[in-house]
């Protein structure tokens, strides 16, 4: 605007330059405004959002802590059907004692005639084995005996 040579030249481009201007500026105040409108939306949303978390996360603690006082009562109930077991667990009684002793004494039985039983079928097996290889020597005795026959009469022949 100082620039010019003529005043009124430049004064009329001037007032052109401040219209555009004051247009343009008017449309920055009014995305300004718009921005402005939707940041308290905006914000309004996420504390809404906070809030929900706030209490969805309160609900969850109070849930755990619900569930730690299960936990603990489960504990105690378990605890004390354990108990009477535990005091009589470490004494030997003589009942305790007496069926310790049949059991092994059973069990040592039931050994021996599994030992027994064992040694027979393996005599039994022993025995076939040998009724076996006697009936196998025969065969092959018998099957000798009949080549030489055939070859005998193959000689005369």
């Amino acid at each position: 605007r100082s620039g010019g040579a003529g005043g009124e030249g430049s004064q009329g481009e001037g007032d052109e330059e401040d219209a555009e201007m004051s247009g343009e500026g008017e449309d920055m105040l009014e995305e300004e405004e718009e921005e402005e409108d939707e940041r308290p939306n905006r914000l309004q949303e996420l504390q809404e959002k906070y809030d929900q978390l706030l209490e969805l996360n309160e609900r969850a603690l109070q849930h755990n802590v619900a569930l730690q006082r299960r936990v603990i009562q489960r504990r105690a109930q378990d605890k004390s059907y354990e108990a009477p077991d535990k005091q009589s667990e470490g004494k030997v009684t003589e009942h305790k004692y007496q069926n310790v002793l049949h059991n092994v004494h059973t069990v040592r039985l039931q050994l021996r005639l599994q030992q027994v039983k064992a040694a027979r079928m393996s005599e039994e097996l022993k025995n076939q084995l040998e009724t076996k290889r006697q009936k196998a020597i025969e065969c092959r005795d018998s099957f000798q005996e009949f080549k030489r026959q055939v070859a005998r009469h193959a000689e005369y022949a």
